[in-house]
């Protein structure tokens, strides 16, 4: 009896060992698959810092010229608003708007 369960044993060996590299095989091959979808996600995700990046930096460069354009309105309001006072009303304002060409009269 035992010498016929070793016997029934070692002819499964070869067929569990062979079961065995199947289902590894099978599950290499789900792995390389997940790995591939990884990696482009992770290149998915990489491209899309990087446009949020060129997004920022183009923002931020827009915001500085918005502030610099600020200060420029508001040192012509200023003189604008100074004039008035000084009694210059509508006439003077003209000198700023022509671009100058009044200030050599």
């Amino acid at each position: 009896c035992f010498a016929g369960g070793t016997a029934g044993r070692s002819l499964s060996e070869p067929e569990d060992a062979f079961l065995r590299a199947e289902r590894l095989a099978d599950e290499l091959a789900r792995l390389r698959d997940e790995k591939r979808a990884l990696e482009l996600q992770v290149l998915s995700q990489d491209s899309s810092a990087l446009e949020l990046q060129f997004e920022a930096s183009a923002s931020g460069a827009e915001a500085e010229r918005l502030k610099r354009r600020v200060k420029e309105l508001e040192g012509a309001n200023a003189i604008l608003a100074a004039n008035a006072r000084a009694g210059g009303g509508g006439a003077g304002g003209g000198d700023l708007g022509s671009g100058g060409g009044g200030l050599g009269v």
